[in-house]
């Protein structure tokens, strides 16, 4: 459904605007900068004592992913006959064999031209399954619909050549689906259900972008165009508030966009994008608070990824790096650029939220566990920064959707946290 919001005259009164519980779930991904070293206490300074993560290998990513993502892959598999591996190296020639590991692409002719433009996928492509004690290579079929770093069960039989020929794949069986217990409640006088805005790329403060829609959505949330609007329980920036090129302005924009949620009484929500003024690798830490000093309690600063519980449900997101980065390296079964919505349902199907890091997205070399891993069924599962909006109701229930820039389409995106229903807000003006 599209809603179309057209700036032509204002509405008196305001209304009491509806609720919903929020419950931060974003704490996975805020681990500490700094680890402990196993040296003996007292053998070494103060300063040695701490050991940056950035110096350890990315080996235990890897590690961590496979341990935590196998024990649903062996689920997914409960069915099958074939003979139970737990190693790769506890492979046999020609016995029907079911084993779990982490997929490797690997081009034999990295010189020769990509499939597809903007891809990384070639014709010489081969797909490894590897665990900590080494690796087999794999014949199937669809070899271009997977991509490095992605957990999956195989089933197949080694051939004489030490190839395992792939019957069937098995990627990790459904996360549980945990009930929250946050309250809502209702807008008056009408009675709406509260709903989720988010909106990405507002680029505040850039010159090849027009402030006109972004006033007209704070105006829309002030309740001056209708007063539904009070249905707006809370508002996501999910990446790119501010412009990049002119940073100081822009956080200082995003501050003033802020301030202008918190006088209507709508808390926030910014996540930090690609290029906003915070750590580069995955997962990227909340915009410091110094940058939007004015915008006071009512803003919540988070990492991303993004979880939160919104009343009865899990909303999980990126800023859409993890999307654009998949699309260059997996193909659709037409050999063809798969769309932002089908990667996206891919890192849900395969219960991670950025397969393809590190490996090419890069991220903080954790040594305790990957973060990362979908150990949740989200409600609804969102990218930011999209080329236009789509989305789906997977047949599990959950909503996956594509939110887009609304530097370039001024669209943002309304959910309903009770019945899970989408909505698409445009903003523009009678002259547009």
């Amino acid at each position: 459904m599209t809603a179309t919001v057209v700036a032509n005259s204002g509405q008196d009164g305001r209304p009491k605007r509806a609720y919903a519980a929020h419950t931060p779930k974003w704490q996975r991904y805020q681990a500490k900068l700094i680890v402990q070293s196993n040296k003996a206490a007292g053998a070494v300074s103060k300063q040695e004592s701490s050991v940056f993560p950035y110096q350890r290998q990315y080996s235990s990513v890897y590690y961590q992913r496979l341990m935590t993502l196998k024990p649903r892959c062996w689920k997914a598999m409960e069915n099958e006959t074939y003979k139970k591996i737990d190693r790769v190296l506890g492979l046999r020639e020609k016995v029907p064999s079911l084993v779990v590991g982490t997929l490797v692409k690997e081009s034999t002719n990295p010189a020769e031209d990509p499939m597809v433009s903007d891809s990384e996928c070639r014709p010489s492509d081969q797909l490894y399954l590897e665990d900590e004690s080494g690796r087999v290579t794999l014949e199937l079929k669809e070899t271009h619909q997977y991509c490095t770093g992605v957990v999956i069960g195989v089933k197949g039989i080694v051939d004489a050549t030490g190839t395992l020929q792939v019957e069937g794949l098995f990627p990790p069986a459904t996360p549980p689906s945990v009930a929250l217990t946050g309250g809502i409640t209702q807008s008056t006088p009408a009675s709406h259900s509260p709903h989720l805005l988010i909106v990405s790329s507002l680029l505040c403060a850039s010159a090849e972008v027009s402030s006109l829609s972004r006033e007209m959505l704070v105006a829309y949330l002030q309740g001056q165009f209708t007063l539904d609007a009070a249905k707006v329980c809370r508002v996501l920036v999910a990446g790119n508030g501010p412009v990049s090129q002119d940073v100081l302005q822009g956080v200082k924009d995003l501050d003033c966009f802020g301030m202008q949620l918190k006088s209507c009484g709508i808390p926030l929500d910014i996540m930090p994008g690609k290029n906003d003024p915070t750590t580069a690798n995955w997962p990227q830490r909340p915009l410091h608070s110094s940058l939007i000093p004015n915008s006071g309690n009512s803003v919540s600063r988070t990492p991303n990824p993004y979880a939160a519980g919104h009343g009865e449900q899990l909303v999980v997101g990126t800023d859409g790096s993890n999307v654009f980065d998949l699309q260059k390296f997996i193909l659709n079964d037409q050999a063809e650029r798969i769309s932002e919505l089908d990667a996206l349902e891919k890192t849900l199907e395969w219960s991670h939220l950025c397969p393809t890091g590190p490996s090419s997205v890069p991220t903080v070399p954790h040594i305790e566990r990957d973060p990362m891993v979908l150990e949740q069924k989200p409600q609804v599962y969102f990218c930011g920064n999209a080329s236009k909006f789509a989305h789906k109701v997977r047949d599990d229930g959950t909503v996956l959707i594509c939110v887009p820039k609304f530097s370039e389409t001024a669209e943002a995106v309304l959910i309903n946290l009770e019945t899970r229903k989408v909505e698409l807000l445009r903003f523009e003006s009678n002259e547009s």
